[in-house]
């Protein structure tokens, strides 16, 4: 989750910070959505691999359950798969955005902003509230 330290309750913040942020998150959406694909893959695996144990620890013959196992060598195959997408598809969210943050540092007018800023600021003007 992208974050920034002036996104804290009471801080004034820049609006495009906030817009930043979210096109930070909207590049990392396909890599998530990969690796939560990944996880399920290697949680199903785990669940068959369980299963083929449990079978053969109740004594029943290696040739009636081989159909498991040869899903189970489907299922790493598949894992494999998913392995190499999720890969990709981190580097091309790594690459997106390194240009977004550059673009973003890079400021408007060609003027660098050195850092997303962490300054404490409050719309509160404290010397009317007394």
């Amino acid at each position: 989750i992208p974050f920034d330290p002036t996104l804290t309750l009471g801080n004034l913040c820049d609006p495009r910070k906030i817009r930043a942020l979210g096109d930070i998150a909207e590049c990392n959406k396909p890599a998530d959505a990969a690796n939560d694909a990944m996880q399920n893959i290697i949680l199903s695996n785990y669940k068959f691999k369980m299963i083929y144990q449990q079978m053969i620890s109740m004594g029943i013959p290696i040739w009636d359950i081989f159909w498991l196992w040869l899903e189970m060598k489907m299922m790493q195959s598949m894992m494999a798969m998913a392995a190499k997408d999720w890969a990709k598809k981190v580097v091309k969210a790594q690459e997106e955005i390194k240009k977004l943050k550059d673009g973003f540092f890079m400021g408007i007018g060609g003027q660098e902003q050195s850092q997303i800023g962490a300054d404490v600021e409050s719309p509160v003007d404290f010397e009317r509230s007394e």
